[in-house]
């Protein structure tokens, strides 16, 4: 279940950024470094996705500034997944992160804080808690540098 859930999630991100415009001009001034910053806490029995991409295809590099291609993701157990930070060099237009939580278990929780900067400049925060039953075993949660 949980492949084919991360599949769907990296084909939409796909499909998004394949329709999305080339980068080449910069209506609003927003050409630049662009990052996103994850941090996650909860139970150890959560598997979380986090998934990178930016709408002109820039580099992505992870926080220890090693290039990651223009997709970059990160699949695990949340006991291995504490904070996951990508960011583009300097032609990012509009960086999209899509968070992917999934447990089997009841009652298990997952806290997040997902924060977009645009050049260093916090342009974005989202902050939520989910607690899994047995009627809702994950959730997606997504966001942009740059709204669409």
């Amino acid at each position: 279940m949980k492949s084919k859930f991360l599949v769907v999630a990296a084909l939409f991100m796909v499909i998004f950024f394949s329709c999305g415009g080339s980068g080449d001009n910069d209506p609003i001034g927003t050409i630049g470094v662009h990052k996103i910053v994850v941090e996650l806490s909860g139970s150890d029995e959560v598997n979380v996705s986090v998934g990178f991409q930016d709408a002109s295809n820039a580099k992505l590099y992870d926080s220890n500034g090693q290039y990651k291609g223009t997709l970059y993701s990160v699949d695990d157990k949340l006991k291995n997944v504490k904070k996951v930070v990508c960011s583009t060099d300097g032609k990012g237009n509009n960086l999209f992160v899509l968070l992917t939580m999934i447990s089997i278990d009841e009652g298990t929780t997952c806290s997040y804080s997902i924060k977009a900067y645009i050049n260093d400049k916090l342009v974005d925060e989202l902050k939520g808690e989910k607690t899994f039953t047995s009627s809702s075993m994950s959730e997606m949660v997504e966001l942009f540098t740059n709204e669409r």
